[in-house]
């Protein structure tokens, strides 16, 4: 007998085990089983190695996919920009249909057949029975008339709106008129980019850590393109769009025939508020230049003033408070004398607006119920100056 210890215990071990542990039969049977072992150890390395080699090359072989984020076909529509004029503009390459004529063409996409002879002049057609045929593609330049969409059940004019004007289709266009061909690498601090507008046009200076996509985001805003289809077409009910309904969807940078001849129309007003929470104040831009920087007061914590892009939908002089019956125009309404308000979603700018005071003192504080607060004489001149339809961006930055 000898004793061996074995987990801390000490056992005995028989001299017929001994021998068999010193013995060739046990070595040889040792050897084997680390043979398996580092056998199974390699055909799972091998295995690993297969598998890590398969997901590659099948996710290799799948095809990239691209967001679809517009409506407009590469082929179909293209973007050019006149930096003469100060405008862009949109061509659409028209596949021409049995039926089609140059007048048709002209009445529905120029909403005039005066356009016949530009059409002629673009294409180069002589003569329109010989090269106006079926099958032809035509060059249809900066059209009034984009396209007319026919509204289907479930239709909403935000849904309309999105097919044509969204941010991805946006941003291909920005990058078309700037000539960028990959943002990631293109985008230089200090380069200045052309952002035309519905109603102008912006020229941004790229900041350190800026990207196009944060830069479109800060000037792009959808209601001012479902704006413009609501006016083109006179829509009197926009919550309520019929099936069957032909909407038209107005090119947003249709240049006029003054601005062709050469002479530059004198810009517009073209407004924007932003109000910050954090520091209550509202600012007033006029064509991205900052006009002026007023106090206000907002509410009295945080989610009382709501935050986002909305638009002034109405403007009251002297407006009554409501809950209290208090009449306009008299020192003890909380409204003060002129009334903006604003399209905050369901409440048609009657609960959210930038409204004066009959408490000065409250003015720079977070006092309100969620409004925007102003001295008397400050929202007088914006009641004044500021449109309805101008977008208002609040944020608490």
């Amino acid at each position: 007998m000898r004793m061996q210890k074995k987990n801390g215990e000490i056992t005995t071990m028989s001299i017929a085990q001994d021998n068999y542990m010193n013995s060739t039969r046990y070595r040889k049977f040792r050897k084997q089983k680390r043979k398996r072992k580092t056998c199974y150890s390699i055909l799972i390395l091998i295995l690993f190695f297969v598998n890590l080699l398969f997901v590659h090359t099948e996710a290799s072989s799948l095809t990239p996919v691209k967001e679809q984020t517009n409506n407009f076909k590469s082929n179909v529509i293209s973007f050019s920009f006149n930096e003469y004029l100060n405008k862009p503009n949109i061509q659409i390459a028209h596949k021409i249909m049995p039926g089609d004529t140059l007048f048709s063409i002209a009445r529905k996409h120029y909403e005039s057949t005066e356009s016949i002879a530009k059409l002629k002049l673009d294409n180069n057609i002589k003569n329109p029975s010989l090269d106006f045929k079926a099958g032809n593609i035509i060059n249809i330049s900066n059209p009034k008339v984009i396209d007319i969409y026919k509204v289907k059940t479930g239709d909403t004019l935000f849904s309309i709106t999105q097919k044509y004007f969204n941010r991805g289709w946006y941003i291909d266009y920005v990058q078309s008129v700037n000539g960028i061909k990959d943002p990631s690498i293109d985008i230089k601090v200090g380069m200045k980019i052309t952002l035309p507008l519905t109603k102008s046009t912006a020229i941004h200076t790229v900041r350190p850590g800026e990207t196009l996509y944060g830069i479109v985001l800060k000037y792009f805003h959808p209601s001012n393109f479902q704006e413009l289809i609501i006016e083109h077409n006179e829509i009197a009910n926009p919550a309520n769009l019929k099936a069957g309904l032909a909407i038209k969807i107005p090119n947003p940078f249709y240049t006029d025939k003054s601005v062709l001849k050469g002479t530059i129309s004198k810009q517009k007003p073209s407004y924007y508020i932003e109000v910050n929470k954090s520091k209550n104040s509202l600012a007033i831009f006029n064509n991205q230049i900052l006009v002026r920087t007023l106090p206000v007061a907002t509410g009295k914590s945080k989610s009382l003033t709501p935050e986002g892009t909305f638009k002034i939908v109405n403007k009251i002089k002297d407006p009554w408070y409501s809950p209290k019956g208090i009449p306009g125009g008299t020192s003890k309404n909380p409204l003060g004398s002129r009334w903006l308000g604003l399209d905050v979603p369901n409440t048609n700018g009657t609960k959210y607006g930038i409204h004066g005071t009959n408490n000065p003192t409250s003015i720079g504080k977070y006092a309100s119920l969620g409004c925007i607060r102003m001295n008397n004489k400050d929202v007088q001149w914006v009641y004044d100056h500021i449109p309805t339809g101008t977008v208002v961006v609040i944020k608490n930055k």
